[in-house]
């Protein structure tokens, strides 16, 4: 027998089997038998004291997967041991009762073995389910995250309003309810959004909703309410901030069933939109994409909330030098290396024209103007010496403010840098004259807007029927400049040129 096994082996090696045979477990299980089987018929078949290998044997049915294929591995154990009593003793063997003992027993070592198998499997299962969705979890956190990051640089160059809309639209999103809202508290700011037939919107006004906005902050996690506010139920507060231990806003849903699942999303949504708000206190209009600066907008917004507190500042216009256009690659890099200098110390820097910047300081000191002038020059040196050797300085022009229009302001600072362009020193500051000069700034242009009105009338009064369409084109351009959140200077001129769009029709 043994020979025999020795050459049906022998065969399946030449042919290149075996390897594919003993990934079956059954195989296995056949193969251990008849070894068994060989061993113990060689060594005294009932009194063979190898017999225990027969349960050794036995626990490769665990391994099994199918049934079927349990029932038959068993089969071959269970007959495998009377086979080798029968090939040393013959038949007569068989009715001992030590041969029937063992034989039961085998049985019975299946059996037991079987059912702890699919146990095993059945566990073996859930572990590879756990597994599979432990990996589709972390593929989908890391998913999102990389989303959230590449998001990010963009919605920070968006202005305060851009951020909240988006904001408000993704937390809608992904939240899947009808209602979600925005609130930061810094600046009061907030949007709200409702898609669905209801009566009320649960605005921010609200005292349920301002209380879910304190009590996420003030806990720093999720808050969850089941109250029914204006016919909506189950809200959701995520809280906002850059910081764990300081919370100061929060993103609400409402009106579906919220799980861990849409709970991570609006965290991970929290987490990109937080730092973006928070820099929007500086800088509301958005940033400039080039230097990474607020943006001129920016500059008229938080120029305009600083004059409305009524405290002395000093604002400085500034621009580099010997600047070589033609070289635009260069040159684009010089501003952003500049931009990323002025980012440095307690200053506000804006970018406000393609190569003029903005720094507003607080308080007002003729000498300490004159040194936050040299300062910038000596920046602008450094950073153009440290590219290609440049040999750049700035012109720099300050002027004081404290009440006013932050047009007439940022137009008197860009009056004293036309003036520091022409000094030696590259630096001039208009201390006294700035308040008259603004009042002329002023002059001229409500000399120019009475000029503009006297032509529309003499339109008009040409053309009758023009009168409507003159004012629908200004209505329309107005609407257009509050939606882009142009500075006031610009939407006067924009909702001028539309009344005058049509001035050659008098003659």
């Amino acid at each position: 027998m043994a020979a025999g096994f020795a050459l049906l082996f022998g065969m399946f090696l030449i042919v290149g089997w075996p390897a594919i045979l003993l990934r079956e477990r059954l195989v296995r299980v056949f193969l251990d038998t008849a070894l068994v089987g060989v061993l113990v018929a060689y060594t005294g078949g009932a009194g063979s004291p190898y017999f225990s290998l027969y349960l050794l044997a036995a626990l490769g049915i665990a391994w099994i997967e199918t049934w079927p294929k349990v029932a038959v591995a068993a089969a071959a154990l269970v007959a495998g041991y009377p086979a080798a009593v029968v090939a040393t003793g013959g038949m007569g063997a068989l009715g001992s009762t030590p041969v029937a003992l063992r034989t039961g027993l085998i049985a019975l070592f299946c059996v037991a073995v079987a059912f702890l198998g699919s146990e095993m499997q059945g566990f073996r299962k859930l572990a590879i389910r756990l597994s599979s969705t432990l990996a589709r979890e972390i593929d989908r956190v890391e998913s999102d995250e990389r989303l959230i990051s590449k998001f990010a640089p963009v919605v920070k160059v968006l202005s305060l309003e851009g951020i909240l809309g988006w904001a408000v639209e993704a937390a809608h999103t992904v939240g899947g309810g009808p209602y979600a809202h925005v609130a930061a508290l810094k600046g009061n700011n907030h949007r709200t959004i409702l898609e669905a037939d209801f009566d009320v919107c649960p605005s921010w006004w609200h005292p349920s909703i301002q209380r879910l906005v304190l009590q996420s902050c003030r806990e720093g996690d999720t808050v969850r309410s089941e109250e029914e506010i204006h016919g909506i139920e189950g809200f959701m507060a995520i809280p906002l901030g850059t910081d764990e231990d300081e919370k100061w806003g929060a993103m609400i849903v409402g009106g579906s069933e919220y799980g861990a699942e849409e709970e991570r999303a609006l965290k991970l949504l929290a987490g990109g939109i937080g730092p973006a708000l928070e820099d929007a206190e500086d800088a509301p209009g958005g940033l400039d994409q080039l230097t990474g600066l607020p943006n001129r907008a920016s500059l008229h917004r938080v120029l305009r909330r600083e004059l409305s507190y009524g405290r002395p500042l000093t604002v400085l216009a500034m621009q580099p030098t010997g600047f070589d256009d033609s070289d635009l690659a260069s040159g684009g890099a010089l501003l952003q290396r500049i931009g990323q200098r002025l980012t440095d110390g307690r200053q506000r820097a804006f970018r406000y024209g393609e190569e003029e910047f903005v720094v507003v300081l607080s308080g007002s000191g003729e000498g300490r103007a004159r040194q936050a002038a040299l300062t910038l020059q000596q920046q602008v040196s450094e950073e153009a010496g440290r590219q290609n050797d440049l040999p750049l300085t700035a012109a720099v022009g300050w002027v004081f403010a404290e009440t006013g229009d932050e047009g007439s302001v940022l137009d008197a600072a860009l009056r004293a840098l036309e003036i520091a362009k022409g000094q030696p020193g590259g630096i001039s500051g208009l201390p006294a004259g700035a308040q008259s000069l603004g009042r002329f700034v002023e002059d001229e242009k409500k000399q120019v807007l009475g000029i503009a009105s006297t032509l529309v009338e003499a339109l008009e009064a040409k053309d009758p029927y023009i009168k409507e369409h003159l004012r629908a084109v200004s209505s329309l351009a107005l609407r257009i400049g509050s939606e882009i959140s142009l500075p006031g200077e610009q939407m006067e001129a924009l909702t001028s040129g539309a009344m005058l769009h049509d001035l050659g029709k008098i003659g």
